[in-house]
């Protein structure tokens, strides 16, 4: 059960990003998935009828309540380039590097702090239909039941937006026939879009590419033909890290590079364990 002070936190932190983002919140309520009562009770401390929406509202701002700090190293920078690159100058571009090393955080972070983002993190042999729901609800619009309408409803949202930028995380993890919305939204669009996918992102869509699947060659073409790739994690990166979140210890630090094996998610499980037991 959350406390008073943390129902407070989540309050503070959704109203920031409300702000930040210039979206009403109504479309923020859409946005979460709860009702616009509930965000407008939230906001003005009438919390005696909500329950569960809080976890909900708690994942779209947890980057503002959970503490932590962001270390400016050069994935995460050339991760904001790419994104306010796309988004100004309406491009696409495709980053593909290996798991840990920064990709999704950097890119959520973008998002939950520029206006006009829509993010979305694919699952799994994405459809179509997963897709565009997906896009529905990142955009604050309701999802049609068919799946043409729901396509018309992201295009009009988008053509009334100024410099919009989507970001799929995980391209990798879409079907074919959803890749196809990239192209959709790409020809009809004025769109930035940033496909952010594991090593994989650019093995399969070069092998689809190599065997002339419908779509491939008109994604590769669309990002400019080229898949932009990022760099090691280094000690000094997870050095960079673990200060700015208040790890100082050098053997701690040591530690840490030692068992992450460059895998960035464990860099940031192990800092907050120290961190928990230092309180302790």
């Amino acid at each position: 059960m959350l406390s008073q002070a943390e129902k407070q936190a989540i309050a503070d932190a959704l109203r920031e990003k409300i702000a930040q983002l210039s979206i009403s919140n109504n479309e923020a309520s859409k946005r979460i998935g709860v009702s616009a009562a509930t965000i407008s009770n939230m906001l003005n401390g009438k919390w005696e009828s909500i329950t569960d929406a809080w976890l909900k509202v708690l994942s779209f701002v947890e980057s503002r309540v959970s503490g932590w700090q962001v270390a400016e190293t050069a994935n995460f920078l050339m991760i904001q380039d790419i994104c306010k690159d796309a988004q100004r100058m309406a491009q696409s571009r495709a980053i593909s590097f290996k798991p840990g090393s920064g990709k999704t955080f950097s890119s959520k972070y973008f998002a939950e702090n520029n206006p006009n983002v829509f993010y979305i993190a694919a699952v799994g042999d994405m459809s179509k239909r997963q897709l565009l729901q997906a896009l529905c609800t990142s955009m604050g619009i309701g999802s049609a039941y068919r799946l043409a309408d729901m396509l018309e409803d992201v295009i009009a949202k988008l053509s009334t937006t100024t410099n919009p930028l989507i970001i799929i995380d995980e391209f990798d993890e879409v079907d074919n026939k959803a890749m196809r919305i990239f192209k959709d939204l790409y020809n009809r669009c004025n769109v930035g879009m940033v496909l952010v996918g594991g090593r994989h992102l650019q093995e399969r869509i070069m092998r689809g590419v190599r065997n002339c699947k419908q779509s491939y060659h008109e994604i590769y073409s669309r990002i400019g033909g080229e898949f932009i790739s990022l760099k090691e994690v280094t000690k000094g990166v997870v050095e960079k890290i673990c200060r700015a979140n208040g790890v100082m210890d050098i053997e701690h630090i040591k530690d840490i590079y030692a068992q992450a094996n460059g895998d960035l998610r464990r860099v940031k499980a192990m800092v907050e364990a120290i961190l928990i037991t230092s309180k302790n």
